[in-house]
């Protein structure tokens, strides 16, 4: 019994120096989870991944439109935008942000890197977006006058993709040309264009066509009363002579350079007195010559030097029954200047002209009253005002550089 009475007590003096002792020693918290340990959320809207630097999900490019939220909110966030490993896009944003879709169709990876207090290095997590939109057509107007163009710009095509376009106020089928991932076209306005409500037809291969409503303005062209000697308008303007100019342009300006050979306006080629102006309608000794004029015509005295009104290809340099002494430049993306009635040629066809250098000489060859140059230009089917590209380029619209 003795025995047992011990057992008791040494068992409660050691619970009491315990107790004793828990009592007298510092209560230490538990310790705070350490930046390693954080596990941030990434979500937009109601899709939500974990972050992780080992995996590059996929997510659709529709939820870029719905704020980035990240817990815990960290101290900064870079996202970086990259394609084919080179960076697009670059931002430090704020929590609960919207980033940009972006502006290419194809794969972009998009790199978020956060930065939390104490913490030495940012942690990283990728995802991949591969938007897909549909073909976005820009015009430069809505309404133009007879003689201008209508400049179109298409954006986020696929490698490939083909475009349409048609207007119902001319038949043609107009040449696109493309550059880096955009379509490009110059879709005229003829002079003989009626003025009232027309519609643009653009399509892209594989997607609804678009309608877009054209307007036309009215634009009074003037008739000229042309007295020319009876020899030369029976001998220039005969059954062979119009086949042999339309057979001429037909080859000339059947090769075009898909990027155009210019950066700048086009100029004049010659200091000359107006006495023919686009779309103006004539009689010739009385009679009505059934067409508009396609150009300018300036008159000069005979050998006044004619220059370029913009660097190009020479596609033909000749004489011809109508037109007499004739040049025909191609300057790139389906644009031609043609020069008409010259006494003198400099240059030969194949030959590549800077704006400004010397062509041929004034005269008055072929159908003629005296001397003078007829210029125009024709584009993507039809002859428009030269002044359309004697204002300014069409290459600020087109965004568009040139070869």
């Amino acid at each position: 019994m003795k025995r047992g009475f011990l057992t008791i007590l040494l068992f409660f003096l050691i619970g009491s120096a315990w107790f004793a002792g828990s009592l007298n020693t510092e209560h230490r918290a538990e310790p705070r989870p350490t930046v390693e340990s954080l596990r941030p959320m990434i979500q937009f809207g109601r899709t939500h991944y974990a972050l992780s630097s080992k995996t590059r999900p996929w997510i659709e490019a529709e939820l870029l439109s719905d704020p980035l939220s990240i817990s815990p909110v960290p101290a900064s966030i870079e996202v970086t935008y990259s394609k084919k490993g080179k960076t697009i896009w670059h931002s430090t944003i704020e929590n609960e942000s919207i980033l940009p879709i972006p502006e290419q169709d194809g794969m972009t990876e998009i790199k978020v890197s956060l930065l939390y207090p104490n913490q030495n290095s940012p942690m990283e997590s990728r995802f991949i977006v591969a938007p897909r939109r549909d073909v976005d057509f820009h015009l430069n107007q809505d309404t133009f006058a007879p003689g201008e163009l209508v400049l179109i710009r298409a954006e986020y095509l696929e490698v490939g993709q083909e475009l349409t376009a048609s207007g119902n106020w001319f038949v043609s089928d107009p040449q696109w040309f493309y550059q880096n991932g955009v379509g490009m076209l110059l879709y005229p306005i003829p002079s003989s264009t009626k003025d009232g409500s027309y519609q643009l037809t653009l399509a892209a291969e594989n997607e609804r066509a678009i309608l877009i409503p054209i307007t036309v303005t009215p634009r009074n062209f003037v008739m000229q009363p042309l007295i020319i000697d009876p020899n030369i308008n029976a001998t220039t303007r005969t059954d062979n002579s119009y086949e042999e100019f339309h057979n001429m342009l037909l080859k000339s300006r059947t090769v075009t350079e898909a990027l155009p050979l210019f950066a700048e306006g086009f100029i004049l080629p010659v200091d000359g007195r107006m006495t023919t102006e686009y779309g103006q309608g004539r009689t010739i000794n009385g009679v009505p010559s059934g067409s508009r004029h396609s150009g300018y015509d300036l008159a000069a005295p005979t050998g006044t030097p004619i220059k370029a009104t913009q660097a190009g290809m020479i596609r033909f340099a000749g004489e011809l029954i109508l037109t007499g002494n004739t040049v025909v430049v191609e300057h790139g993306m389906g644009i031609f200047s043609q020069y008409y009635h010259m006494d003198d040629l400099a240059v030969e066809a194949g030959e590549l002209v800077q704006q400004g250098e010397i062509i041929g000489t004034v005269g008055t060859t072929g159908f003629s009253t005296g001397p003078h140059l007829h210029f125009c230009i024709y584009v993507n089917g039809a002859y428009v005002d030269p002044v359309v590209f004697l204002t300014e380029s069409p290459l600020g619209f087109l965004q568009l550089l040139p070869q």
